[in-house]
Order: structure tokens, then sequence, then C-alpha cells
């Protein structure tokens, strides 16, 4: 039966499709995309490994991210968060070791008879990251390896705005949906070289879902992605002039676009996709399949297009149902491919001392391979009061191979993650709760690294060696979350979130650097100060109104 939207809510509905959400929700162990920046703001390295081994409450998500009741179909809420990630030990240097922020976000769903649902969204937080090194671009992870750094590092502060809107109805009896997302950021450093980050990404999508027989469904989506940074660093103090590194992987850096100048600028434009489709059956068993991808093209200040990355990634997932088990199986597999565009000068014209630039060749000699795969399993008991106890257990394994054809770099790493976990939800009148605590025990099953010095001024230690330490910690990683949902007048609620995360790591045995690096400053620079074995702790609050 159509739900007929109550105008006298119908005002304040539209308000908050207009005012909006930011999730703080978390990523899976491998590298950043650009398709996350329109998904989620750029958060912490602790906060993303938060829900790869939490067993959540409410398993269709409604402690997660709040979603609007499907019986309130003209619906708002409002949202104060505040999360906070602190690392010791090995980190990886582009994304820091500190991080904090505070967002507040609203949003919005109304339904109108014979023409479909309307939802919107928007965002507003800020925040910092602390001691990030040898890297001056935000969410490195997707220009990786093609990075832009000075010898200063310090401390970014980020304002991060988002909206977000969709669209669903019927054309006959075929469900579509259409949307978009667009997320902006604006990120600075204070300290010389003055660095400033301005970032957009927009995201178009379009879903529908197709009756089968039996009673089964199938899910399609598609989904364009328009992103672009511009990166800037200069320096305040008139005459002052620094070493600028354009770095191609394995800490080699470009050295004929490696200026000692006043500063350096950057675009980085981007241009991706994405397809989805999934089966959903009657019992309630699901099976997906997801491919991604995206092409990358950088513009230095000089007009040249150094670098170039085509990237594509694969995801294969299922779950199913019996007798109060479930399962669940999922693989990723992601491939990045570099490409680098060799310059000479040359005179257009004889007559004239004019010289302009033309590729001399292409050089496609840099690959990283990334595989995951999680298995899981669950089991839940209802009570007639309408609680709930899930308890969980599973295991991943995350495999890394990063190579360099020409000079014979090549890293390599294998882990192995069991973990498990318990979830209660309770439903009474006059309040809802829900707890769960979640372990794992990471293990490093093989690695290896093996790096030629090649140049002078070669940043292997800051940007390949620190990072595949990170990669192989071992130790103990502790998740839990407290959500509780209060009913208020009429259908109004109001609930809060709590999550704590931390870890206790040591760096696997037998690795360390053994050389001197090739550049040297005060920041993540001297093996001798290294921390092999270290912590992480993390809290995320959200405060929640549903009206």
């Amino acid at each position: 039966m159509k739900t007929i939207v109550r105008y006298s809510r119908l005002p304040v509905a539209l308000f908050f499709c207009l005012l909006g959400v930011v999730h703080l929700s978390v990523e899976a162990q491998m590298l950043n995309t650009p398709f996350e920046l329109s998904d989620q703001i750029v958060l912490s390295p602790t906060e993303r490994q938060y829900r790869e081994i939490c067993v959540q409450t409410k398993e269709k998500g409604g402690a997660d991210l709040f979603p609007l009741s499907d019986r309130l179909r003209d619906s708002a809420y409002v949202r104060f968060g505040s999360a906070y990630g602190d690392i010791t030990g090995d980190y990886l240097p582009y994304n820091g070791n500190n991080y904090s922020s505070l967002s507040l976000e609203s949003g919005g769903r109304i339904s109108v008879r014979n023409y479909g649902t309307l939802q919107g969204s928007a965002s507003y937080s800020r925040g910092m990251h602390k001691r990030i090194g040898w890297n001056a671009l935000r969410n490195a992870e997707a220009y990786y390896p093609y990075l832009v750094s000075d010898s200063t590092g310090g401390d970014y502060h980020f304002e991060d705005y988002r909206l977000a809107g969709y669209y669903s109805f019927r054309a006959g009896r075929l469900p579509l949906g259409i949307g978009f997302s667009y997320r902006g950021e604006v990120a600075y450093r204070l300290t010389d070289p003055r660095t400033t980050n301005t970032t957009g990404a927009l995201e178009l999508s379009c879903a529908t879902s197709l009756t089968l027989p039996r009673e089964n469904r199938l899910l399609l989506s598609a989904a364009y992605l328009y992103h672009r940074q511009h990166l800037t660093q200069y320096n305040w103090r008139p005459g002052q002039q620094d070493k600028f590194f354009v770095s191609y992987g394995f800490g080699q850096v470009d050295v004929s676009n490696s200026p000692i100048w006043f500063g350096i600028s950057r675009m980085n434009y981007v241009n991706g996709w994405k397809l989805s489709s999934r089966l959903d059956t009657r019992r309630g068993d699901a099976i997906g399949l997801d491919y991604s991808g995206y092409f990358l093209n950088t513009e230095e200040r000089s007009s040249i297009n150094l670098f170039a990355l085509l990237y594509n990634r694969l995801r294969l997932y299922g779950s199913w149902q019996l007798s109060g088990f479930s399962f669940s199986l999922s693989a990723d597999y992601a491939l990045r491919q570099g490409i680098e565009r060799i310059y000479e000068d040359y005179k257009p014209d004889d007559n004239y001392h004019i010289y302009d630039l033309r590729i001399l060749a292409i050089r496609r000699w840099y690959m990283l391979n990334e595989f995951s795969a999680q298995a899981q399993a669950s089991y839940r008991i209802r009570t007639d009061r309408g609680c709930a106890l899930r308890v969980s257990a599973g295991s991943d394994f995350y495999g890394y191979d990063e190579t360099y054809r020409k000079h014979g770099h090549h890293t390599m790493s294998g882990m192995l993650r069991p973990f498990a976990g318990i979830a209660y939800d309770h439903i009474g009148t006059k309040l809802d709760f829900g707890l769960s605590l979640s372990a794992a025990y990471r293990m490093v099953l093989t690695h290896s690294y093996k790096i030629r010095t090649i140049q002078k001024e070669q940043l292997d230690y800051q940007l390949a060696y620190l990072p595949y330490a990170y990669r192989n910690r071992e130790g103990v990683e502790v998740r839990s979350s407290l959500y509780v949902s209060i009913p208020m007048q009429n259908t109004h609620r109001l609930m809060t979130e709590l999550r704590l995360y931390g870890d206790l790591m040591k760096r696997k045995d037998g690795i360390a650097y053994g050389k001197t690096p090739g550049v040297i400053s005060h920041i993540l620079s001297d093996p001798q100060a290294e921390r092999t074995s270290g912590h992480t702790i993390g809290a995320i609050c959200n405060i929640s109104y549903l009206f």
C-alpha cells in the first residue's frame, strides 16, 4: 500500500533534504580509491579498520548509520559526531598518526503518492590530521605511487562539505533510482612550505531491480565519478626556497621535475566508473559482483602530464541463511598500473629560439596487485521479548605485491587475521540498546623487501620501507560499540552511539632498514628512532535525533 505524505511535516523533511549527513563509516584493508571520497570523509587509517572485525549490532545497520525508518516514509534527522584516533609505533607517513574531527549532519526522506521517494542529505565537518610526512596530497592512496612531497611535513587542517540526493520511482512496473553525491574539501598546512589542497568529487548513479521467477530479485546499479584535486605549495617568507620531491614508486624521485624553488603545484584528474549487480533470493540469500575502476592523469605546474594511473577492482561476495546461522564469503582483487611519460625539448621552428616539450617515450614499469578475502559465520539467538544475541567468527587474508620492472624493485606481504565477536540487541518499551565486542589477532604469513639504491636522493626509506613495516605488524585488535535509542514524543527518537577501537602491535621480527636514508630531515628520517612496537586508540561518538 502506498503511503500518503503528511503535509504538516513536508516543509521540515524538504528542509533536511537540503541539509545533511556525513557517514563515519570505514573501509576494507585495500588502498583507498577516489570512490571513497564521495562515500565518506577522509578517515584515519585506524578508523578504516573498525568494521573489518566488528560484529555489528542491528544487523541491517540501524545502529551504525541510523538510517531513516522504513515505517516513516517522511522523516528527518540531525546528528552531531566526533572522532579521534592516535597511533604510536609504525604508521603510514602519507596518512599521519593522529586524527580528530567534529561533524554536523542532517538528512530527510519524503514519499509522495504516485511520484516516488526523495532522499537528501548534507553535512559539514572539520578536523585535523597530524604528523603527515613526505606527502602533500589528500587521500594519497588514490594517487599512489605518484606523490608530491617536501621534507618538512606537518599537520593538516581540513574542512569537508557534502551534499547528496536520491530519487526513486516506478516506470510502469520497473523500479528506478537516480542519485548524485558531491564532496568538497579544503585542506591546508600553516607551516612553510604552506600547503593548500582543494578537492572536488561528483558521483552520478542510477539503479534498478528486476523481479525474477520464484520471488528472486536482481539489483543493478552503475555510477560515474568526476574527481579533481588541486595542490599548491609555497613559501610564505620572501626569498625562502625548498626542495620539492615528485616521486613515482619505491621512493624514486623524478630529478628533472623536483625543483629547488619557492613552490610547486599539481592538478590530479580522475574519471571513475562502478558497476554492481546482486541477486537476492526469497530465503534471504544473496550473491553479488562489483566492478570499479578509474583513470588518473596528473598535470604539473609546467603543464606537462608526467604520470597516469589505471586502476581496476573486482569484488565477489555472497551470504547465506540456514536455521539461525548465516555465512558470508567475499573476495577482492585490485590491479594498479602506472604510466610514466618521458618528455624532451624541441624547437618547433628552427628560425626562432623557442622550445617546446613533446613525449619521447611512455613507460609502464610500475604494478601493484592487491588481494583480500574474508569468510565469516554467525549464529543468532532470538528471545520472546524481541532481544537477540549474535556470535560470530571468521578470518580474512590480505595480500600485497608491488613491483617496478625496470630496476627489479619488489615488496610483498601476506597477512592472516582470525577474529570473533559477540553482539546483543535489546528492544524494550522505554529504550533500545545494543552492545558488541570483537577481537582479532593479526599475523604475518610472508613478506619480502627488495629495493635497490639507484639515486642519491631516493626516498625509499620514507615512501617504501615505512609503509612496508606498517603492513607487517602483528598483534591483537579489539573493537567495541554501544548504542542507545530512546523514544520521544510522537515518533521522534533520540539516539546515541559510541565506538571504541584499539590494538597492540609489534613489527615482525627480522624487519629492519639496515641502510642510511638518501634524504634526511626532522620527520620520519631516522631508522635509529623507530619504535618497533606500539598501540592504537580511537573513539567515535554520534548523537542523533530522528523526527
